[in-house]
């Protein structure tokens, strides 16, 4: 009886062990309810820093969430029926500057933020006055995003393609119609 007994218990405790835990989510989402998402819009030129090289800075009013996510897309074109084309940056273009002897250029916008402001960059490997038309009249949407839901840690997947602003702005719910318009700020 003491064996059948010590078997039994034995049993119930690897059952308990086995079905109390679990790495399969399940497909739960988390929802962050600090986080509003929010698309921002600014135009301008860049402008020449003596420390920070071609920049255009931005404020964001109000600051956002510790931890929250900022994804910046730059207007490359739009399209002949009237639609805007959005590029993720960070971006590298690679440029022929001189077609007389092929010379190679490299062209990139990146930036960096915190939870009150944003800077983006122009940089390359030339002198970057040549090539007007990119750092000139420059179109840029910031859309904040929480930063709970952007992936799943276990399993690196993320939930859509983050370099096609159409699905961000569907999957995170941002009416883009009602983009808030920002003004370059200088440091």
């Amino acid at each position: 009886m003491k064996k059948i007994l010590s078997i039994v218990v034995i049993a119930l405790c690897f059952n308990f062990v086995f079905t109390s835990c679990s790495d399969d989510d399940n497909g739960n989402v988390v929802v962050n309810t600090d986080t509003i998402s929010k698309v921002f819009e600014i135009e301008s030129s860049f402008r020449f820093d003596n420390q920070l090289g071609w920049v255009i800075n931005g404020e964001l009013r109000p600051a956002i969430i510790n931890g929250d996510h900022l994804l910046i897309y730059r207007l490359s074109t739009v399209t002949g029926s009237g639609k805007d084309v959005w590029q993720l940056i960070p971006r590298t273009l690679y440029l022929d500057l001189d077609n007389d002897r092929i010379t190679e250029s490299e062209f990139s916008y990146d930036y960096d933020f915190s939870i009150e402001d944003f800077n983006i960059y122009a940089r390359g490997n030339y002198d970057l006055t040549l090539t007007p038309g990119l750092i000139n009249e420059q179109v840029f949407r910031i859309v904040i995003i929480p930063g709970s839901n952007t992936g799943n840690a276990f399993s690196g997947k993320m939930p859509i393609d983050y370099k096609k602003y159409n699905e961000v702005i569907k999957y995170y719910h941002i009416d883009d119609s009602k983009v808030i318009k920002l003004q370059p700020i200088i440091k």
